[in-house]
């Protein structure tokens, strides 16, 4: 049985969207004769696209394996940037930057 869903009246997922995707899911499995695709594959493409199309640097998904690696790869920046900081460096992490120009309409 099928999950009953509803969209929101001012989102880009509604019922001709999940129909295209459906379409091209379809066509990519039925003629991508490259490599194998796996659904994962498929569902992150369709995530990045997303974050790619809002045309912003700041903006971008990472897999969940993506996001603990690159926790784990930054960690010690972070700190390092806090420590510039404190010492009179100023540094703006990507949330204060997209803050930043919402508020000035940038």
């Amino acid at each position: 049985m099928a999950a009953q869903v509803s969209y929101g009246e001012d989102s880009a997922v509604n019922a001709q969207t999940i129909k295209k995707l459906q379409l091209l899911e379809d066509t990519v499995k039925e003629n991508f004769y490259l490599s194998e695709v796996t659904n994962e594959q498929l569902e992150d493409g369709m995530f990045r696209g997303l974050m790619d199309s809002l045309d912003d640097p700041y903006s971008e998904y990472y897999t969940a394996e993506e996001l603990n690696e690159l926790t784990e790869q930054t960690q010690g920046i972070y700190l390092w940037h806090r420590s510039l900081c404190q010492h009179g460096f100023r540094y703006q992490s990507a949330e204060d930057q997209r803050r930043d120009r919402r508020s000035t309409g940038s």
